[in-house]
C-alpha cells in the first residue's frame, strides 16, 4: 500500500515494489498536477543499510530541487541508517554533496574553505 506524505513543497508517495530475503525494494515519487511522475527515487533497505539504486527527474523539471527533496525525505525517515549511493553521475555527485554538507551543517549555507 502506498503511503503519501506531505512535505513543504510536494506530496511524496512511498511504496514497496518487492521484498525477499530481508531486503525491501522501495520507490519514492513526486507527481505533477496531471498525476505524471516527475521525479523518482528507487532504493532498497537491508538490515540497517539503505542503498540508492536510481534517482531521476523528468528533463523539464530538473534543477528545481525535486531529487534533493526526495533524498531529504529518505534521510528524515531513516535518521539512524547508513545510506549508500554507489556510483553516481557528475550531477549525482553534486547532489549528494549538497545533501551531506547540509546535514553536517544545517544552519549554515556558507562555503567551506580548507
Amino acid at each position: 500500500m502506498a503511503e503519501k506524505q506531505n512535505t513543504n513543497k510536494h506530496n511524496i508517495e512511498t511504496y514497496s515494489t518487492d521484498s525477499y530475503d530481508g531486503q525491501t525494494n522501495m520507490v519514492k515519487e513526486i507527481r505533477d498536477s496531471n498525476d505524471n511522475v516527475i521525479a523518482k527515487l528507487q532504493y532498497n533497505k537491508y538490515e540497517d543499510t539503505i542503498n540508492v539504486d536510481m534517482i531521476e527527474t523528468s528533463p523539464e523539471y530538473r534543477r528545481q530541487g525535486l531529487a534533493k527533496e526526495l533524498l531529504q525525505d529518505l534521510q528524515r525517515e531513516n535518521p539512524n541508517k547508513e545510506i549508500n549511493f554507489g556510483y553516481t553521475t557528475q550531477d549525482g555527485t553534486k547532489l549528494i554533496k549538497s545533501i551531506t554538507e547540509q546535514k553536517e551543517n544545517p544552519k549554515s549555507n556558507e562555503n567551506k574553505t580548507s
